[in-house]
């Protein structure tokens, strides 16, 4: 299980290999598919090509807070505060990333079971524990 950048690493050692044998169940919360460019997800898509078949042992679940992608300005906060935060949220696409992760997962075949969810009404912070229960 990881979350934010742990969440990168989850994916990583899943979509690399790296994590064969060593792991059955992958969870990342609100993972930092973002960073390098985005590199996890070319590794997710190299996953999907090879079209392997579920070992029956590996499974994947995902989960983001709807609110990092698609947030209010708060109420004390300055415009442009507000605005440099939406510029990172447009910057990171968490919610949209982690569809594409999901989306390229499913098309592999080789998970036995895939999950997501995208939690309202939480936080970077709090999505973790969410993401276990």
């Amino acid at each position: 299980m990881g979350h934010s950048y742990g969440g990168l690493f989850t994916l990583y050692a899943l979509f690399s290999g790296q994590g064969k044998g060593m792991f059955d169940t992958y969870i990342a919360a609100s993972p930092s598919i973002w960073w390098d460019n985005g590199h996890v997800l070319c590794l997710a898509k190299s996953f999907a090509s090879q079209r392997l078949t579920s070992d029956g042992r590996q499974n994947l679940f995902l989960s983001v807070v709807e609110l990092e992608q698609h947030s209010m300005q708060l109420p004390q906060e300055k415009d442009e505060e507000y605005e440099r935060r939406r510029e990172f949220q447009n910057f990171t696409a968490m919610v949209e990333r982690l569809e594409e992760v999901y989306d390229l997962a499913k098309k592999s075949g080789a998970l036995c079971r895939l999950g997501k969810r995208i939690f309202a009404e939480k936080d970077h912070v709090s999505v973790a524990m969410c993401a276990v229960n």
